[in-house]
């Protein structure tokens, strides 16, 4: 898993876009690895509640097997977001890489 924690404000009221290459080989059809977006107040830790308000992840396209590949992940960011979470999950069995991982204003 890889979990971090930025600063929102720059990001307050816009459109935001996470885009990440990354592979995964996994051992049964329940497995898979996913690129996860969040935002809210306070710590924002990856739970829901009051801390983190909204969620958006690659739920549609896991990477399951196969080459390095592209996926994206686009949110709203609130106007009174604290903080953003940006993270790469792997569920179930196997292993999974994660490069070139690029946070951007959607509307640039």
């Amino acid at each position: 898993m890889f979990d971090r924690a930025l600063d929102a404000k720059p990001y307050r009221g816009r459109r935001v876009r996470l885009e990440a290459e990354g592979r995964a080989a996994v051992d049964d059809e329940w497995s898979g690895a996913f690129l996860v977006l969040g935002a809210g107040k306070g710590d924002s830790r990856w739970m829901l509640g009051e801390g983190l308000l909204v969620l958006e992840w690659t739920r549609d396209q896991p990477w399951i097997a196969g080459p390095w590949e592209s996926r994206r992940v686009e949110m709203d960011v609130a106007v009174d977001a604290d903080a953003l979470r940006i993270g790469f999950v792997l569920t179930g069995n196997g292993t999974a890489s994660i490069r070139n991982i690029r946070l951007e204003d959607s509307a640039q």
